[in-house]
């Protein structure tokens, strides 16, 4: 079942799309006060709130969500920009974070192909956020509605700061650009030092 406003796939026991709020198969006699009810009820549900959070190709990730594993072509060729638009930073940290690691790690053993193993880090790290991307990014997004939960009442405020939470950051690509740049810099002071 589809909404006839927006077109958004929606549960069989919607009353109102999640996405434009538009009532689903309404008597147009029903009393204004049920129909605000359940439009309320629909928006402070899981689902609803999973909608204001992700916002931005909402049919995209729901349809990705139903399945075990799903695979993301935009977190495999650019993964850390990807995570800076869809605003998980902390895991932009980690992922540089480990390749800083590894660096050192290289720079204390001598003897292996660098170039080779960090030509095999690239790639494992572009197969694992192309395979998990979008579970990363569900997991994140659960995390953020519960904390919001935890700290607001339900209600509009309450689907505000999830609005606000989620949703994309083109800045997050700067963001992520910008730490790209901070690694280059860490990496070049580092193989100018000897350990």
């Amino acid at each position: 079942m589809y909404c006839e406003e927006c077109g958004v796939e929606l549960l069989e026991q919607a009353k109102f799309c999640p996405k434009c709020g538009e009532a689903v198969g309404v008597n147009e006699q029903a009393p204004i006060e049920e129909i605000s009810a359940s439009a309320e009820s629909v928006h402070t549900s899981e689902h609803g709130k999973q909608f204001y959070f992700v916002r931005s190709n909402q049919e995209y990730y729901f349809n990705k969500w139903k399945k075990e594993n799903s695979w993301n072509w935009v977190a495999f060729f650019f993964a850390p920009f990807w995570l800076g638009y869809r605003k998980m930073y902390k895991l932009i940290f980690i992922l540089f974070g480990i390749y800083i690691l590894f660096d050192i790690m290289m720079l204390r053993i001598s003897g292996f192909n660098e170039d080779s193993l960090n030509n095999a880090l690239g790639m494992g790290a572009a197969i694992f956020f192309g395979l998990r991307g979008n579970d990363l990014y569900r997991k994140h997004m659960k995390r953020k509605i519960s904390e919001i939960e935890a700290v607001t009442e339900p209600g509009s405020n309450q689907l505000r700061k999830i609005e606000a939470a989620g949703g994309t950051n083109a800045f997050g690509i700067l963001y992520a650009f910008l730490i790209l740049i901070a690694y280059f810099a860490i990496v070049e002071v580092m193989t100018g030092f000897t350990f």
